[in-house]
């Protein structure tokens, strides 16, 4: 007698295991129903309108399919999962019938991503992984399909490894990979044991942080990862039972902002409220005071900031290669805080309690600089202070 059970679908809002949610950001006068009404969803995707978020499709059915951007669509926002690993074989006669352990949820990946009236979108939905076997002379399950399949499972009654999912632009090769979230492991043959431990993330060769495993999965949440693209790896330390080891290949993570870069001229004040990241680019000048909120985030290249500049409490800033004239004032930044490129500021500067890493490298400042209980200490290579300097930027 053989017991296992079925990798369980997940449910959350709209977003249900191995699938991914598409919400079409309705913008100006057309109306959240007129855009559903629409048969964008693809082959297999179903289209839908909730009140929170309007407009919709979702996908449960694994395989690859597309999503064709309706005319009034600027920004569409993505819940992407990875499918769920196969359980393990359960116990057979003559013991007492018990269902093996479960494999593991899929990530999850959530992004929102600027989009073009008439863009095709590529959407892979991975399979679920297929549960053990103890059947005498049953050999190792395939792992499910996707973006990447599943490993297979082990000789025995071991699970098979879930798909990943992903979402592809452009031509749709490899290369073209926007959004990717990984599928769940199998569970081993041999009963319930998890892995304890901790697991390190890291973004390339700089470590992001390190968490404990528990329950099978190790959740790092961090605000220091800048827009652009990032090489995810884990390293799992090992523990009593089991051997350290790491992931076979890197997951390509891009971070984007919540809105496009602006490039021209704005005036009037600018404020970055909580949730928000907003961008620079080359060219664009800011005329009037500007506040980033806690919870805000900025990047700025190649930009010019007239007047006061305030940060409480942001997740991240980065000004490279920007002036800033004016009175400038950063405090309590939770991630990364970076001036670089030749940036300058004219003006009394102010840096105060900021925790995630301040590099101040390749700036001049034209005015009084004091700096304090910023942790680790400023990085103040190649800093020209045309001014009084004060506290750890003495």
């Amino acid at each position: 007698m053989n017991t296992h059970r079925r990798a369980r679908t997940r449910t959350a809002a709209l977003v249900m295991g191995g699938a991914a949610v598409l919400v079409a950001a309705v913008l100006h006068s057309p109306t959240a129903t007129a855009v559903a009404a629409d048969p964008v969803c693809g082959t297999t995707g179903v289209s839908l309108t909730d009140a929170r978020v309007g407009a919709a499709c979702t996908w449960t059915t694994p395989g690859t399919d597309t999503f064709a951007v309706p005319a009034v669509v600027s920004s569409v926002t993505v819940d992407l999962y990875g499918a769920e690993g196969g359980s393990a074989a359960g116990y057979v006669s003559p013991d007492p019938p018990r269902p093996g352990a479960p494999g593991g949820l899929g990530g999850h990946t959530r992004a929102t991503l600027a989009v073009t009236p008439g863009q095709t979108l590529q959407l892979t939905v991975g399979a679920a992984g297929i549960p053990g076997s103890s059947r005498h002379g049953e050999y190792a399950r395939p792992g499910g399909y996707g973006h990447g399949a599943g490993g297979g499972g082990a000789h025995g009654g071991g699970g098979s490894g879930g798909g990943a999912s992903d979402l592809r632009v452009g031509a749709f090769g490899p290369a073209d990979r926007v959004l990717v979230a990984g599928g769940g492991g199998g569970a081993g043959n041999g009963g319930p044991a998890l892995h304890g431990g901790d697991v390190v993330l890291l973004d390339g060769d700089t470590p992001l942080g390190t968490v404990p495993l528990t329950g099978g999965r190790a959740v790092l949440r961090t605000p220091v990862l800048r827009p652009g693209s990032h090489t995810i790896t884990a390293r799992y330390e090992g523990d009593l039972l089991h051997h350290p080891g790491s992931t076979p290949q890197p997951l390509m993570l891009t971070v984007g902002f919540s809105r496009p870069c602006r490039t021209g001229t704005h005036e009037g004040p600018l404020t970055v409220p909580a949730g928000e990241s907003l961008c620079l680019a080359a060219g664009a000048r800011q005329n009037g005071p500007v506040r980033i909120e806690p919870g805000g985030a900025l990047a700025a290249s190649g930009a010019v900031f007239n007047g006061p500049f305030t940060a409480d409490g942001a997740l991240a800033l980065s000004l490279c290669g920007t002036r800033l004239d004016g009175r400038f004032t950063v405090r309590g930044t939770v991630g990364p805080f970076v001036l670089c490129d030749g940036s300058s500021i004219t003006g009394p500067a102010t840096l105060v309690s900021n925790a995630g890493g301040t590099d101040l490298g390749d700036t001049t400042v034209t005015g009084p600089l004091r700096c304090e209980a910023n942790i680790p200490a400023p990085d103040l290579e190649s800093l020209v202070v045309r001014g009084p300097r004060d506290g750890q930027c003495r």
